[in-house]
């Protein structure tokens, strides 16, 4: 019988917007076909165990508030890296730190001061 659990994970990574709908209609085809179809499909997503979460934080500096809370999974992420690898911020390569991301850093990977824009840029992996 199909674990009811790992259903549930499935619609829950649609609804937050780590996978699309025929990413999940693909798992959950796999996973009706069996544990090693499934665990095929999502190393194919790239939604195995070791799939990771990064994080963004952007706080304002002048009043302390959280402008924004960003968070998902590294995969998506990955794929914005590699389409806006060519830019930088102030020296930041995004290269850099997908490459950093991909040999399994974890933790704090990135902060930024923005004086300008009176902002701090945080990004987690985990």
């Amino acid at each position: 019988m199909v674990n009811a659990e790992e259903r549930v994970r499935i619609l829950k990574m649609v609804q937050n917007g780590q996978i699309t709908a025929e990413d999940a209609a693909s798992l959950l085809k796999a996973l009706d076909q069996g544990a090693l179809a499934y665990e095929q499909e999502k190393k194919a997503l790239g939604l195995s165990k070791g799939s990771r979460q990064v994080r963004i934080y952007i706080t304002d500096l002048k009043t302390g508030k959280q402008k924004a809370d960003l968070t998902m999974a590294w995969n998506l992420l990955n794929v914005g890296f590699k389409m806006g690898a060519h830019l930088s911020y102030e020296g930041v390569q995004l290269q850099d730190i997908a490459d950093a991301i991909d040999t399994g850093v974890t933790g704090k990977v990135l902060e930024l001061v923005d004086e300008k824009e009176s902002e701090r840029i945080e990004v987690f992996v985990g």
